[in-house]
């Protein structure tokens, strides 16, 4: 029986990938360079359609906090170009690097006729935001990562193939510094298909949590990830949207620094939005 281990690579960014053997029989062993294109891109348009809502119409359900607050467009969200909402954007664009591993084989707890393949993949990027011309930027250093395991049963004719999303994966993790010094910590949860994290600057503590309805959607079943809320308290203070170009909201009763704090969430949630819709 062979081992691999997969090592902590010094100087990677907040990598969580301890060092661990894995005591398996391997067939194969690669790097995953890119995420997988999602099959939400297709899903979701469908069943919108089914439900008699155009796409262009789609809009993530926005709670009724938030109803009278303007919504900022958001402009520049592929990878390389300048991201920008309201009186704040991107001064350094973020380009995502993007690695992984991978191992399959016939473990001893599988069928004779099958094979188990679990995959991780992570992409990380760094970016600044400012408000206005000659402010203090903040700075963002922010890794998602994504772990898949898939089980193929080999039949005479045939073969199928069964793959989840680990529990826990996807999560995102983020730092700040600089104009404002913080953490940002989301992570998915298996059993009802949201993400549920928190954002900490100092004292001030924001709850996150995404938005897996849209808003002429009569139940309250998650298709998929159309943005995120943002509490303060019992109030929804912000929220992003980051199906299709994106959105976001900030209630304008809040401090100016309570607004530069949420600013460089919004923007960590975009950018991870984007690659959400390159995986799986």
């Amino acid at each position: 029986m062979m081992h691999l281990q997969f090592p902590y690579r010094k100087g990677a960014p907040y990598s969580s990938i301890a060092a661990f053997p894995v005591e398996i029989p391997v067939r194969s062993l690669t790097t995953i360079k890119t995420f997988r294109g999602a099959m939400t891109l297709i899903l979701v348009p469908a069943l919108l359609a089914l439900g008699g809502c155009a796409t262009a119409d789609v809009a993530m359900k926005l709670a009724p906090d938030l109803a009278a607050t303007t919504a900022l467009p958001v402009t520049g969200r592929d990878p390389g170009t300048q991201l920008a909402f309201g009186r704040w954007h991107v001064a350094m664009p973020a380009p995502y690097r993007m690695d992984g591993w991978q191992i399959s084989g016939t473990p001893r707890f599988v069928p004779a006729n099958s094979e188990l393949s679990v995959k991780a993949e992570r992409a990380s990027l760094e970016f600044e935001v400012v408000a206005d011309a000659g402010s203090r930027p903040a700075s963002a250093g922010c890794l998602a990562q994504g772990r898949f395991a898939s089980l193929t049963t080999f039949h005479a004719r045939s073969e199928d193939e069964t793959s989840v999303t680990i529990p826990g994966f996807p999560r995102l993790d983020c730092e700040f510094s600089g104009a404002r010094t913080g953490t940002l910590a989301l992570r998915a949860d298996f059993a009802t298909q949201r993400d549920w994290g928190d954002a900490r600057f100092g004292a001030d503590h924001w709850l996150v949590r995404s938005v897996n309805t849209h808003a002429k959607q009569r139940s309250n079943f998650p298709l998929t990830r159309f943005g995120y809320e943002i509490v303060l308290g019992e109030r929804v203070v912000a929220a992003v949207e980051t199906y299709g170009a994106g959105r976001v909201w900030v209630l304008p009763d809040l401090s100016r620094e309570q607004q530069e704090q949420l600013s460089t969430v919004a923007a960590a949630l975009l950018y991870y939005g984007r690659l959400l819709d390159l995986q799986e």
